[in-house]
């Protein structure tokens, strides 16, 4: 069963999928639950297809040493000088 999960038809496929497939073929190996044991045993339960690996994206500093050196659209997470706190309604 390992080596038909493992074969490049379902290398990127869930169990289930496998399952199914196999079934619709008129094939029945195993049930869904011995597939995931069996792959759990070899350390195989994990996301099977072939993943894109981006790197970390870092946020842009922005750092002025004067006034009008730096511009932004949207002030609303910009510190200021006093911290408003709520209102409560009465």
């Amino acid at each position: 069963m390992l080596e038909t999960l493992n074969s490049c038809r379902f290398i990127d496929k869930a169990p289930p999928q496998v399952w199914a497939t196999l079934l619709d073929e008129g094939r029945y190996l195993c049930s869904i639950c011995t597939m995931y044991r069996l792959l759990r045993a070899e350390d195989g339960v994990r996301e099977r297809r072939a993943q894109a690996r981006h790197p970390a994206k870092s946020i842009p500093e922005l750092v002025a040493d004067a006034p009008g050196q730096v511009f932004s659209w949207d002030i609303t997470k910009l510190k200021g000088p006093v911290r408003v706190s709520p209102t409560t309604c009465t």
